[in-house]
């Protein structure tokens, strides 16, 4: 049998080599961890960047977008304030151009239409069922005399029987000027503002203008519709 004989110093050895390995090993792993924890803050620095740069952007779309709005908003203002203006110069003009056309047919009369003429009656709504007549009277003649006379108006229609009934305005306006007078050489403006009875409904309003030494002109009118 042969034995062999360790070495005093090959134990200690050992054991320095196991620690050596092990420091190595440590360091290796703190190295790594270091490395890897730097790029951890080197890419968390490059999202809080991007982050930053994507909310300022916002921020500039944002304050873009309310300029724009308020562009907009003020386009969309001039807009309705010219469609406006343009609508109601139309609206003048056409006035003006009725006015004229009145003006004319009043001064160059033709030869079939002469003599005291009732031109225009207007029924305008008011409230608590209340209605304003307009009434135009005017006077075509080659030479123009001032005439005088009155004017009596009459309201037909049915009532919750169905019966036809014939109201006077000297019943509804109660007036003490009704029936209307009117003097006037080349047109007059007559008006008056009345109710209408309950549970009737008026179909038209026959208008007779008396001058004075002359026959009657009398016109119908339908019921507008309000």
């Amino acid at each position: 049998m042969k034995v062999v004989r360790e070495s005093q110093w090959q134990k200690p050895l050992l054991g320095i080599c196991v620690i050596v390995i092990g420091l190595i090993s440590l360091v290796i792993g703190f190295t790594q961890g270091e490395r890897k924890a730097f790029a951890d803050r080197a890419f968390k620095a490059t999202l809080s960047a991007d982050l930053e740069a994507a909310v300022l952007h916002i921020m500039e779309l944002e304050t873009s977008l309310q300029d724009a709005e308020l562009q907009a908003s003020v386009v969309r203002a001039a807009d309705d304030q010219l469609r406006g203006d343009l609508t109601a110069l139309h609206e003048r003009i056409e006035a003006l151009e009725e006015e004229v056309t009145f003006y004319k047919n009043l001064m160059a009369p033709g030869e079939l239409s002469q003599g005291l003429q009732i031109t225009e009656l207007e029924i305008i709504p008011g409230v608590d069922e209340t209605f304003r007549l307009e009434l135009l009277l005017t006077q075509k003649a080659s030479r123009r005399q001032f005439i005088s006379g009155q004017v009596a108006l009459q309201l037909k229609g049915v009532d919750d029987a169905g019966n036809q009934v014939v109201k006077s305005l000297t019943e509804l306006i109660g007036e003490t000027s009704y029936p209307f007078r009117f003097k006037f050489r080349f047109f007059q403006d007559l008006s008056g503002n009345f109710a209408l009875p309950k549970k009737f409904e008026p179909l038209s309003v026959t208008v007779t203008a008396k001058q004075n030494g002359k026959d009657p002109v009398i016109s119908s009118f339908s019921w507008p519709e309000a």
